[in-house]
């Protein structure tokens, strides 16, 4: 038996952008467990906030070490906070972009800037930033960290970043299949679902949802049986009932009669 559970209504998702789960009844045997964590919410939803994302690609002379990598991402944190005020969380993540080149005539590195806003509506305001001011605060702070000219380029723009939620379909009975199913679509750079949509499992089918049909299908099956092992039997008690008159009738044919004698004689 698969697990009965329910997810939490959407004000109960937590900073993980989850739900609660409610479970009534767990699994038994064979069936599907009941889940680990909550659905997945969207952005706004309870205590799961909108994420905005940007990724800049920083050019520099020279290798930085990893103290400097650090450096520049709380320096770059903080430009951002003087231009996202109403941001409630912001994040940088610098890493180094692999070259193929022998010999490099610039350093890349991808700049990841996440802001997290808790309605969509103020999130949606922090894309109409001037991207030129965005440009030039990112660069004066990498600048004032590594000590060298950067260039900095958009590889993407600010934009509001949603993974897709899906959720089990109900179970098809008979048979006993559901399919995962899609409730909110991702951006672009959104997480999928896992499993992905439309993969199927099986799940189990109660007698009360389905299989009455199934159940009636094997009641007549053993009904039949049971007829036909009547039948057999009385075909059988008739064959040797049969066999047995016609010995009594060849026992009594060879027998000997015996005349009868009259019981006075005259003389």
């Amino acid at each position: 038996m698969d697990c009965v559970f329910t997810y939490g209504a959407k004000d109960t998702c937590n900073t993980d952008c989850r739900t609660s789960v409610d479970t009534q009844t767990p699994s038994r045997g064979k069936g599907n467990a009941c889940p680990t964590e909550g659905q997945k919410c969207n952005g706004g939803d309870g205590s799961c906030q909108v994420k905005v994302v940007s990724v800049y690609v920083l050019s520099l002379e020279s290798q930085l070490s990893n103290e400097a990598v650090q450096t520049m991402e709380t320096d770059m944190k903080n430009s951002m906070e003087s231009l996202f005020t109403e941001a409630s969380k912001i994040g940088v993540s610098i890493t180094a972009k692999q070259s193929r080149r022998r010999t490099q005539l610039a350093f890349n590195y991808d700049a990841e800037i996440t802001l997290e806003y808790v309605d969509t509506t103020t999130a949606e305001s922090a894309i109409t930033i001037d991207p030129v001011s965005l440009t030039t605060s990112i660069e004066s702070a990498a600048k004032k960290s590594s000590g060298q000219v950067v260039s900095a380029a958009v590889q993407s723009p600010l934009r509001i970043r949603q993974d897709e939620i899906c959720e089990w379909s109900a179970c098809v009975c008979p048979g006993g299949n559901q399919v995962v199913s899609l409730l909110t679509p991702s951006s672009e750079d959104g997480v999928s679902c896992d499993p992905p949509v439309a993969s199927p499992r099986p799940c189990y089918c109660p007698p009360t949802e389905g299989n009455d049909s199934t159940d009636i299908y094997i009641f007549i099956g053993v009904a039949a049986l049971l007829v036909l092992v009547v039948i057999g039997g009385i075909c059988c008690y008739l064959k040797n009932r049969k066999r047995v008159t016609r010995q009594e009738s060849l026992a009594l044919n060879n027998m000997d009669v015996v005349p009868i004698q009259p019981a006075f004689q005259e003389y």
